[in-house]
């Protein structure tokens, strides 16, 4: 398809056949529309009570399936200034730059432990947690505690 050009005169005959009559000095919008898109159709991974829908055209992302699956496997004890070392070829999240070790720093367990008793917490209404923090203080590697601990917790995920 031959792309528009803006010094086109839209009233020739040539871009859109006779039948359209398209007058001078008038805003026109032309507009293609995307090809249509399948109904989403598919199953469902349920985690913690929560049901996320996917459709039959998307696909597992294999690797991080690879580091969900081993965080399963492993024994669920955290102990604090130890390190989790993920199997030989699984990485964090999937991805080889992140590495396959997690260093639990003496704060994770506690902390861990806070952010438990906060959701579990009848009297707060709105139950959640946000870590913040300064640069270079770990909250990143907390979450992929979180991960872990969440990985024990769900009812299978992956």
């Amino acid at each position: 398809m031959e792309e528009m050009r803006a010094s086109w005169e839209l009233s020739d005959p040539s871009l859109f056949g006779t039948g359209v009559l398209l007058g001078k000095k008038v805003v026109h919008v032309l507009v293609v529309l995307p090809p249509t898109l399948p109904v989403p159709q598919g199953g469902a991974i349920t985690m913690g009570g929560v049901t996320f829908p996917f459709m039959q055209t998307m696909k597992l992302n294999q690797s991080v399936a690879k580091f969900w699956k081993s965080l399963r496997e492993m024994s669920p004890e955290v102990v604090a200034d130890a390190v989790i070392a993920l199997p030989e070829g699984t990485f964090i999240l999937g991805v080889q730059k992140l590495g396959s070790v997690i260093y639990i720093r003496h704060c994770y367990p506690q902390l861990w432990k806070l952010c438990l008793e906060t959701l579990n917490h009848a009297a707060i209404a709105n139950r959640c947690v946000v870590i913040l923090g300064t640069p270079g203080i770990g909250k990143t590697h907390f979450g992929y505690l979180v991960l872990f601990h969440l990985a024990h917790w769900s009812n299978g995920g992956l």
